[in-house]
């Protein structure tokens, strides 16, 4: 008998979280199929973004995997509402042959018996209950409506905190359209940055997410990084120079091309309400470098450097740093060493004297 998994949601924006959710589900109950049903009117949120932004992203996020399709029907629909119990007989309709689940997380199970016709939804299709961080489970509910509960790992992914870059957890091709057309948190970014700019920080945050990717870490912290780190590069010199001095006792020691790099840091975390130590650091010292990089600072050090908008042949120190991001890393330092002393540019300020006698073995 086939088994059909129905996965509802506004997914606005779909997350990483769903995308686990539902693999995990079609895993535990030996599915055929999941079937993403995009609600166009759900009942109790207000999407930020409209149907057909919503289902790009839907499109883009589940095209690449294997068992997932999407439903238009609730978008297709001319109700002001759509409720599960329609769509569950919809299906029914369809599949009268097949095994039929409702997937959903913890925090709806409490609110179950308030949806429409509860008890006929149950015994229309069978609910399937996955964990979520933060929501007791109503064992209960659980019990009156027969529902099997999913174990499986508990993603902390979640749309408004994507909406308000707080987050970036969700597949890079649903970050790239969100940037491409504008939505939720580039408005705030194009604020501050726009045309070249722009481009060149999406390039890097591009870059750090596929760095991050390749050395198994977390690419929506370094996509993150990657995005924000030139956030200050438009504020005037005086605004810079009063940020700079928020983070470094001595601003006459460092050059001028540096200062942007702790107004990003402060922008970040006050307009953008980033709290990620490493994220901010990562911001703070892009430009110059430092003794004692983490991890996530050599990434976007390096990224900045040699994102493909820069306009030269940097696949080789890309490659570097898809294959090991530290050894990578170095390589960018050297390399960046040897155009600046080329070139007459400064490499003697502290930080970056630091940032080389550590990683080149230079002496200060």
């Amino acid at each position: 008998m086939r088994r059909i998994i129905l996965f509802g949601g506004s997914f606005d924006p779909i997350h990483n979280g769903h995308i686990d959710m539902a693999k995990r589900a079609k895993e535990a109950v030996n599915a055929d199929e999941v079937i993403f049903i995009l609600a166009k009117n759900p009942r109790w949120k207000s999407p930020t973004s409209d149907v057909q932004a919503r289902l790009d992203m839907l499109r883009l996020a589940v095209q690449k995997v294997n068992g997932f399709s999407i439903s238009l029907y609730e978008v297709d629909s001319d109700a002001e509402t759509n409720y599960s119990i329609d769509t569950a007989l919809h299906f029914r309709e369809i599949y009268p042959n097949a095994e039929l689940f409702t997937l959903i997380g913890f925090d709806e199970v409490a609110l179950f018996p308030k949806w429409k016709e509860a008890e006929k939804l149950a015994a229309t299709v069978h609910i399937l209950a996955y964990g979520r961080p933060g929501y007791p489970l109503d064992k209960e509910v659980v019990s009156k409506y027969q529902m099997t509960l999913v174990e499986g790992p508990v993603s902390d992914a979640a749309s408004n905190q994507i909406r308000e870059l707080k987050q970036a957890k969700t597949p890079i091709e649903v970050l790239d359209y969100i940037a491409q057309n504008g939505l939720y948190y580039m408005k705030t970014i194009r604020r501050y940055i726009n045309g070249r700019r722009l481009e060149h920080s999406l390039s890097v945050a591009r870059l750090a997410y596929a760095i991050a990717e390749h050395n198994g870490m977390d690419t929506g912290r370094a996509y993150i990084a990657g995005i924000l780190h030139d956030i200050g590069k438009e504020e005037s010199h005086a605004e810079k120079m009063e940020l700079l001095k928020a983070y470094y006792p001595n601003p006459e020691e460092l050059p001028t091309f540096s200062f942007h790099q702790f107004a990003g840091a402060l922008i970040a975390e006050k307009e953008f309400g980033i709290t990620d130590a490493e994220i901010i650091d990562a911001i703070r010292y892009h430009a110059t470098g430092k003794a004692n990089m983490l991890p996530l600072g050599m990434i976007i050090y390096a990224a900045d450097k040699i994102e493909p908008t820069r306009g030269f042949d940097s696949k080789d120190l890309i490659e570097g740093c898809l294959a090991d991001y530290k050894q990578g890393f170095i390589n960018v330092l050297q390399a960046n060493r040897d155009f600046l002393i080329g070139k007459k540019k400064d490499i003697y300020n502290p930080l970056t004297q630091a940032c080389m006698a550590m990683y080149l073995g230079e002496k200060k």
